[in-house]
């Protein structure tokens, strides 16, 4: 029983962070996608 508490708590902590990975992808993915663009430039011309 102990050891479903704990990988709920697990899960639980994967869960807030992957919200948290996902809500900060969203906030910078402008700035993300301008990176990569100047990053293909660079690398092609």
């Amino acid at each position: 029983m102990k050891k479903s508490i704990k990988y709920f708590e697990n899960n639980l902590d994967r869960l807030c962070f992957g919200t948290l990975a996902i809500i900060y992808l969203i906030d910078n993915i402008d700035s993300f996608i301008s990176g990569l663009r100047d990053g293909f430039n660079s690398v092609l011309f």
